[in-house]
C-alpha cells in the first residue's frame, strides 16, 4: 500500500509538472516518463502493473493519451525477460484496452500481435497464432509503408499453426482482402 502511494505520487508529480503538456509531449519528456516507468516496473513488477492500471483508470484522460499509456505499459511489461502465460495474457489485455481507445494505432496492434505470438510459443495454443496474425494484418493495413517486417512475422506464424483447418474464416477473409499494393512492397 505504501508502494502504491509512492508510485502514484511520483507518477502524478511527473504528469502534473509544469513542463509537461499532456497534449503535446515532446520526445525528451516522453522518454523520461518511459524510463521512470521502466525502472519502477522492473523493481516492483507485480505492484507496478496493478497500480499503474488503477491510476490510468482513475485519471480523466483524453482517449488517445489513455491509449498511449496502455500501449506503453504493455510494451514495458513485454520487454521484461521472464514472461509467463498469465503475465502475457495480462499484457495482451493492455494492448486490447489501447486498441479500444484508438483503433488506428498500429503500434497497439503490433504489441498485441507480438504478445500473442509469444503466448503461442509458450502454450502451443493455435488461437494465439490467429490473434497474432490478425494483429500483424491490422498493423499492415493501418501503417501501409515499411511493413515487410510485419508481413514476414505474420507468415512465419502460419508455419507454427498445428491445424490449418481451424483458421477462422474471418481471418482467411482478412488475408484475402489484403491489398496487392501492400504485398508488392
Amino acid at each position: 500500500n505504501s508502494f502504491k502511494k509512492l508510485l502514484k505520487n511520483e507518477f502524478l508529480k511527473l504528469i502534473n509538472s509544469k513542463d509537461i503538456d499532456l497534449e503535446n509531449l515532446d520526445q525528451e519528456k516522453t522518454l523520461e516518463m518511459v524510463l521512470i516507468l521502466k525502472k519502477l516496473g522492473k523493481k516492483f513488477p507485480d505492484e507496478f502493473i496493478y497500480c499503474i492500471n488503477d491510476m490510468i483508470k482513475s485519471f480523466n484522460l483524453e482517449r488517445n493519451f489513455k491509449s498511449k499509456m496502455y500501449r506503453t505499459l504493455g510494451t514495458i511489461l513485454l520487454s521484461n525477460a521472464h514472461q509467463t502465460s498469465e503475465s502475457l495474457t495480462y499484457i495482451t489485455n493492455l494492448f486490447l484496452l489501447s486498441q479500444k481507445d484508438n483503433e488506428t494505432d498500429y503500434k497497439a496492434w503490433l504489441g498485441w500481435a507480438n504478445s500473442n505470438s509469444i503466448l503461442h510459443d509458450i502454450t502451443q495454443d493455435d488461437k494465439y497464432s490467429f490473434y497474432a496474425v490478425d494483429g500483424f494484418l491490422k498493423s499492415a493495413k493501418i501503417q501501409t509503408s515499411c511493413i515487410l517486417e510485419y508481413l514476414c512475422q505474420m507468415f512465419a506464424i502460419f508455419f507454427k499453426i498445428k491445424d490449418s483447418s481451424a483458421i477462422p474464416q474471418n481471418l482467411i477473409d482478412e488475408l484475402c482482402s489484403l491489398p496487392s499494393q501492400i504485398l508488392k512492397q
